[in-house]
């Protein structure tokens, strides 16, 4: 779903074209490659990553709506205020600004598991 939401209007053949060694497989890895395309700031491209990976959504979209409206020299440093700005109202609101990440279980780990489990119900 949320990848619906962010890839709505993307012409792929123009992302295609500038980043054809990048595989995109997470919506957070699209959304830091809108911001970093938005704020023209190649260099920052991992810290972007970064927050996009554990910061709401809809803080950066919220604040990155408000750096495309305005001009400055500086786009990079006014888009991390801003996010710290919005970050800070939502902990006044009482809402978490934080986006709970899921580690992925090994699957080598779940095979050996139930091979042991196997093994056991043999013994008895």
């Amino acid at each position: 779903m949320a990848l619906e939401k962010l890839t709505q209007g993307i012409n792929w053949q123009k992302y295609a074209q500038m980043e054809k060694n990048r595989y995109i497989c997470k919506p957070e890895q699209l959304l830091a490659l809108r911001v970093t395309k938005a704020l023209d700031d190649q260099e920052h491209k991992e810290l972007y990553l970064r927050l996009c990976k554990y910061t709401q959504e809809a803080i950066i979209e919220q604040a990155l709506s408000f750096v495309s409206d305005a001009k400055a020299n500086n786009k990079g440093k006014l888009f991390l205020w801003k996010v710290k700005q919005i970050k800070n109202e939502w902990l006044k609101n009482g809402k978490s600004p934080r986006k709970i990440v899921e580690k992925k279980k090994g699957v080598k780990k779940e095979k050996k598991k139930n091979l042991q489990e196997d093994l056991f119900s043999q013994v008895k």
